[in-house]
């Protein structure tokens, strides 16, 4: 009686350790998510501030030339993920940018319709602006749906991109190419100043390094306790099989 009460008893932990491991799952792939979209933004800031001559017409990159990363500079140093991900949030930005264009020229061809003045010209015009409201209403509706795009993009290079990050922050005393003793080379050779946004970059990467490494660690000690519960059932098991066997 014992020995079944023990078992339910460990089957109904394991189900509550499998449950919270779970959750610390979605908690790790939603903090790495969340962790894309906020290095991005710091990247693209940095980047901003270093394009040749800034931004021309209106703010597509295509237009202005891009400096080369700083060296020892953390953009340096994952330069093709980088490259890759920007690519694609621009591609998306500048197709949103066309609609949203068009929206503004659809919302002046209708302010500046000629007045009506038969009856037969007010009905025209008000099936021409029920038509350019619908034309209106499904460019915002592309206009968000490349929103959420953008996002997702961001939190998928997020998960992609975590591990080279921590790294390339955790290599920082690897033959002087990390962040703080590669500014410190490149000030002594007079080729940059200390970038403030550098330092803004590095917090975001040891701060979610912190955070999901305490959620890793949580999710391993849950681990460890679920195989305790299983070799403690097998064990049970095993004395259960002797004692009936004699």
């Amino acid at each position: 009686m014992a020995s079944m009460w023990n078992k339910m008893k460990n089957t109904g932990s394991k189900a509550k350790l499998q449950g919270e491991c779970a959750l610390l799952d979605r908690e790790l792939k939603a903090r790495k998510m969340q962790f894309g979209v906020d290095l991005y933004r710091l990247l693209r800031e940095q980047e901003k501030k270093s394009m040749v001559g800034g931004l021309i017409g209106g703010g597509s990159s295509r237009n202005s030339k891009l400096a080369a990363p700083p060296p020892g500079s953390f953009r340096g140093r994952i330069k093709d993920q980088w490259e890759i991900v920007r690519k694609d949030v621009v591609d998306m930005e500048e197709r949103q940018e066309a609609l949203r264009l068009e929206k503004t020229h659809e919302e002046v061809r209708r302010e500046r319709g000629m007045p009506a003045v038969s009856a037969k010209e007010r009905w025209q015009h008000a099936g021409q602006a029920v038509a350019s409201r619908g034309k209106e209403t499904k460019l915002m509706a592309q206009i968000a749906l490349i929103d959420r795009d953008i996002q997702k993009r961001k939190e998928l290079w997020g998960t992609q991109v975590y591990a080279d990050a921590v790294a390339a922050i955790q290599n920082k005393d690897n033959k002087g190419l990390g962040i703080k003793s590669g500014v410190k080379n490149a000030v002594r050779g007079g080729l940059l100043k200390i970038d403030e946004q550098e330092q803004k970059i590095q917090h975001c990467v040891e701060l979610a390094a912190r955070e999901i490494g305490t959620m890793e660690r949580s999710k391993a000690t849950r681990i460890s306790e679920i195989d305790a519960l299983e070799e403690d059932g097998a064990i049970s098991f095993r004395n259960n099989k002797n004692r009936t066997e004699i």
